[in-house]
């Protein structure tokens, strides 16, 4: 389903922003 990619898709770009420095 559509949900599921863009619940993972959200799920990475949160991660690469915790990952990046503020």
């Amino acid at each position: 389903t559509t949900k599921t990619v863009i619940l993972k898709g959200r799920r990475i770009e949160h991660a690469r922003k915790k990952h990046l420095p503020v």
